[in-house]
C-alpha cells in the first residue's frame, strides 16, 4: 500500500480546480485505499467524492477515516482547514464492475492496477462515456499504465504535468 503523496495531490486538486466545473463532476478514486486522495478532494465542490476499493481492510479504514474527517477535519495537508465541501462514500467493489454515477466523471488513478484490469476500467469509462453522453476526465498519478491510456482510442491527453515531492516525481 502507497498513498498518493499530500503535495502532489494538492498539486493536481489545484489544477483541477482551475480548468474544470467541479460542481458537474463526480470525483472517483480507483483503487483509494485509506482514503487520503478522497479526504483531500472532499474539500472542492465536486458533485460528490467516492473511492472504490476492492480490498475489504482498506475500505473499513477509509470509511474510518471518512467518518473521523467529518468529526475533526483539520489535517496537515488540509487547504481549508478541512471543511468537506462535497458528500463522499467508499464502495467495497471491484472496480471492472463497479457501476459510475450518472454524472459526467473525474476519474483518479495512482496505479491500482495494471494489465488486462486497467484495460477493461479504460473500456467501461469509454462505454460510459459513449453510451451515457457524459464526459470523462482521467487523472493517472504515478502513470505506469500510461501507454496503454494514451493508447486506448477513446482518450487523449489533454494536460501533462510534473511535480516532484519527497524525491520521487509524478
Amino acid at each position: 500500500y502507497e498513498p498518493t503523496d499530500a503535495l502532489v495531490m494538492r498539486h493536481i486538486l489545484g489544477f483541477i480546480e482551475s480548468h474544470f466545473s467541479l460542481p458537474e463532476l463526480s470525483f472517483v478514486d480507483f483503487g483509494c485505499g485509506r482514503g487520503r486522495a478522497l479526504l483531500m478532494a472532499s474539500e472542492l465542490p465536486f458533485r460528490e467524492v467516492i473511492g472504490v476499493e476492492l480490498d475489504p481492510a482498506h475500505c473499513v479504514v477509509a470509511r474510518q477515516n471518512v467518518e473521523a474527517y467529518r468529526v475533526k477535519p483539520a489535517r496537515p495537508w488540509s487547504r481549508r482547514n478541512g471543511a468537506a465541501r462535497a458528500p463522499v462514500r467508499v464502495c467495497c467493489d471491484d472496480v471492472t464492475k463497479f457501476a459510475f454515477p450518472a454524472t459526467d466523471l473525474l476519474v483518479y488513478m495512482f496505479n491500482p492496477f495494471r494489465g488486462s484490469v486497467f484495460r477493461t476500467v479504460l473500456d467501461r469509462l469509454a462505454s460510459f462515456q459513449r453510451e451515457q453522453q457524459r464526459k470523462v476526465h482521467v487523472v493517472l498519478s504515478n502513470p505506469t499504465m500510461e501507454d496503454m491510456l494514451l493508447a486506448h482510442p477513446a482518450f487523449e491527453r489533454s494536460y501533462e504535468f510534473q511535480v516532484i515531492a519527497s524525491g520521487s516525481s509524478w
